[in-house]
């Protein structure tokens, strides 16, 4: 009588599920969870205007840039990512300012609290003042 053992592969498989879980799950703890209680951060003075990335005003190009990012106790932009965005070099540009902005922190119950953020950020050839020649 022959039998099929299938103890060994079962368990490799849930070692590589489980070790697969935890993984994401740490990934994604990184980034806080929005919370309703927390009063958002507001613009500490002037925010930073990202920079129109040349070769995109050159083609005649726009973009309108989401950017999710975490606000920490002292107002600081600790964490920034473009979670949309046509372009790379506008969701670049656009990281790059949210990351110099200074903010005021969030706040619960009275006390500075790390907060997620999300702000649009639109690339409009409108708004720029000087721009290069379009490229023929």
């Amino acid at each position: 009588m022959k039998t099929h053992t299938t103890a060994a592969p079962l368990a490799a498989l849930i070692v590589l599920f489980v070790a697969f879980v935890f993984t994401g799950c740490q990934q994604t703890h990184t980034w806080a969870v929005p919370d309703s209680s927390i009063v958002s951060p507001k613009f500490k003075g002037e925010p930073v205007a990202p920079v129109y990335p040349v070769e995109m005003m050159r083609k005649g190009l726009t973009d309108s840039v989401t950017v999710e990012f975490v606000v920490d106790q002292n107002g600081s932009v600790v964490q920034a990512r473009a979670i949309r965005s046509k372009y790379p070099e506008a969701a670049k540009a656009a990281v790059d300012a949210i990351l110099q902005t200074q903010f005021t922190p969030g706040m619960k119950n009275g006390k500075a609290v790390i907060a997620l953020m999300r702000l649009t950020l639109d690339f409009n050839l409108e708004d720029v003042d000087e721009q290069p020649k379009k490229a023929d």
